[in-house]
């Protein structure tokens, strides 16, 4: 099960969240106060990998509702989430169910303050027929019985009755559904025509025969479950659930370790939050080394009185353990110093763990200074990073494996560039576990996928929301700080283009900038394009946005940045002022979609295959009218995002502010998930060719 989105409801700040989208990565800004934290406990309480994650109504009940609350039956909705289930899951849940796999692949889940769950399939589609299929098999037999030759042994009357009972079950299939219980009834009434004596040669027999294994063949797709059955498929889900896994302390650990302490910690289970914290990560560093402290504590000891009693076989099997044991901690600080380098950049680390009497300590040294420093003696930032990264190296393996890791305000200590360090960690992280964290750093902003992005703010009476559309509500100020971090990444970004050697490309606006990512990310995976530089698209706000923008990310050479515009009238107006006056020198510099495409009028949204906007345009345009479909509407070689707009006009449904973002990350995460053969070679001939003017 992979979760695709959530929402919060009646939990601490908050009255009611938006309904989130959730990527493998997913980061929650926002200031101080504005409910960051809130939401991922209402989240890690969905299904907590551990105790301290149970629900307390005294500390979770916005204060509002904790008397209603209290004197309930507590049956109040805290957290809904939507999950996608995989393959197998969806057969096993309609085999339960007795309906199509293909209504299946979604479920919500949700809880309540009594610690019950509720368990939907939004998308579940009834086990009914068309009862056009059995009118047109009645039909044709009606026929076949008035026109067929009868046989010696049989006579008018037996046609007759042949007759009037089909003329019976064709009355039974007006209605437009086809239930269950019509079936049986035509059964019935087929069987009581039932004669065993009836000669095989009959063609009456041939059509009593086939109609009944027809309508009794069609009986199996409209059973329905039983209770039991329905209850089974609800607790299968909630088995399935992923393990919500929270971080808000990584407990450092310390460079000088007191093992009788921990020996007596590690069995103790009334540790304060920091305590066990640390307890937590001492614990996987001795997974990680692979030996209990208790051996640790023997190895780091000298030859005691004991010993002296000890046969010469006694003292040189003791010596061998000893011995093995040393060998385990080289072994293990030889590979915590390999793996280390993959993930940390800020410098070339070597690491050792040393038994000494009672203590275990951990040396750090690297080319700069080569001597042996105690961990406590370097950088705060790299003793957070260790700690994180053996928590995460050693737990993501066993119980965190496949479990949504919720991270609160990591890496506050480390260096800016260290911070874009832990980016790249929680990047690899997520091929295994979904990642949502807090944070105010525009450094653990990834500029390249705002979609990953979600602003927290306060609402004027003081409740929390968040939303996806990070410029939804302008008028707040509270809005506007908790965007700030989004803000800085970009101008972060640019600076990394001026002086990393980056290629940017101004784009309209941010579903452009998702689009073309997308497409980048294709490309690059096909082995059809291997850019000498990481082009990156910057949205301008709209095409009034291009000119103010052009001339911030104008480079040390006075080098213009490539432009990619619209077809549309906007779009080919600012493409002309551009080429009239900065860009006269470089008017190849300045790319109109409509010109790659060779359709008039086209936008970004033209880039990507008809077949997929079409069909997931499903999700996105949902009409009243079940016989409307976007499908049907649209138009060839004409623009399609104009067409989906008219679509919802003629069909009155509601539009709302940002929702070509919204659709655009539903493409992309289709687009990401399809193979090559999927995708037209004229497609990607247009892409190589956009990418080979913007390369």
């Amino acid at each position: 099960m992979e979760l695709k989105a959530f929402q919060v409801e009646n939990f601490r700040s908050i009255d009611q969240s938006e309904w989130i989208n959730i990527d493998d990565v997913t980061a929650l800004i926002g200031t101080n106060e504005s409910g960051k934290t809130n939401l991922l406990c209402a989240l890690w309480k969905l299904n907590p990998v551990s105790d301290d994650g149970k629900i307390n109504l005294l500390s979770d009940a916005p204060r509002k509702l904790y008397s209603q609350l209290r004197a309930s039956d507590k049956s109040t909705i805290f957290i809904r989430c939507k999950f996608e289930l995989n393959e197998n899951e969806a057969q096993h849940i309609s085999k339960l169910r007795k309906t199509p796999s293909e209504g299946l692949k979604f479920t919500t889940v949700c809880r309540k303050y009594n610690g019950g769950y509720t368990v939907d399939f939004p998308y579940e589609q009834a086990s009914n027929l068309s009862s056009s299929i059995f009118q047109n098999l009645i039909t044709s037999k009606i026929k076949i019985i008035s026109k067929l030759q009868l046989l010696k042994s049989e006579n008018e009357e037996k046609r007759d009755k042949y007759l009037t009972t089909f003329e019976a079950i064709d009355s039974e299939f007006q209605s437009p559904i086809v239930d269950k219980a019509r079936l049986e009834k035509c059964i019935s009434l087929l069987e009581d025509l039932f004669d065993e004596k009836a000669p095989k040669t009959s063609e009456l027999t041939k059509v009593y025969n086939d109609t009944y294994e027809f309508i009794s063949s069609h009986l199996s797709n409209v059973e329905k479950p039983t209770s039991e059955e329905l209850q089974k498929s609800r607790d299968y889900i909630i088995e399935q659930l992923p393990n919500f896994v929270y971080y808000s302390n990584y407990g450092n650990l310390d460079s000088e370790i007191y093992l009788p302490h921990v020996i007596e910690n590690l069995e103790r289970t009334d540790l304060g939050a920091k305590e066990s914290a640390k307890v937590k990560t001492l614990k996987v560093l001795f997974d990680y080394v692979k030996l209990e402290p208790k051996d640790i504590l023997d190895l780091g000891r000298t030859d005691s009185e004991a010993d002296i009693d000890l046969s010469s076989d006694e003292i040189e099997l003791k010596a061998a353990e000893k011995k093995e044991r040393s060998v385990l901690l080289q072994s293990a600080s030889t590979e915590l110093t390999s793996k280390f380098r993959d993930w940390w950049k800020q410098g070339e680390y070597r690491f050792r763990f040393e038994a000494d009497g009672n203590h275990f300590r951990i040396w750090v040294s690297d080319d700069k200074r080569p001597e042996d420093i105690e961990l406590e003696g370097r950088s705060t930032g790299l003793q957070w990073f260790l700690s994180f990264y053996l928590t995460f190296l050693v737990e993501s393996k066993d119980a965190h494996k496949n479990s949504i890791l919720l991270l609160d305000e990591p890496g506050l200590s480390l260096h800016p560039l260290a911070q874009k360090d832990l980016s790249l960690f929680f990047g690899n992280l997520s091929k295994t576990n979904q990642i949502l964290y807090t944070t105010h750093s525009p450094f653990l902003v990834d500029s390249n996928h705002l979609n990953q992005v979600k602003a927290v703010y306060i609402q004027d009476d003081g409740t929390t929301n968040i939303s996806s559309n990070l410029r939804a509500n302008e008028g707040n100020p509270s809005q506007t700080k908790s965007i700030y971090p989004v803000h800085a990444a970009l101008g972060l970004s640019v600076s990394e283009m001026l002086f990393n050697n980056c290629n940017p490309v101004l784009v309209e606006g941010p579903s452009d900038q998702i689009y073309l990512s997308a497409i980048k990310t294709l490309l690059i995976s096909f082995g059809e394009l291997t850019p000498k530089k990481d082009i990156i698209f910057i949205p301008s706000g709209g095409t009034r946005g291009v000119k103010p923008i052009v001339s911030l990310l104008t480079g040390k050479n006075d080098e213009l940045p490539t432009v990619l515009l619209d077809g549309d009238t906007q779009g080919s107006k600012m493409a002309e002022a551009l080429r009239k006056d900065l860009y006269q020198d470089t008017p190849n510099s300045i790319l109109i979609v409509s010109e790659i495409i060779g359709m008039d009028q086209a936008e970004i949204e033209d880039l990507i295959p008809p077949s997929i906007m079409k069909k997931l345009s499903r999700y996105q345009l949902r009409s009243n009218d079940p016989d409307s479909d976007f499908e049907d509407y649209y138009a060839k070689d004409l623009p399609i995002l104009k067409q989906l707009e008219e679509f919802a006009v003629t069909n009155e449904i509601m539009l709302e502010k940002g929702w070509k973002v919204e659709f655009a990350k539903l493409v992309k995460n289709h687009l990401l998930k399809i193979s090559r053969d999927k995708i037209s070679e004229d497609t990607i001939n247009i892409w190589k060719t956009l990418f080979s003017k913007l390369n």
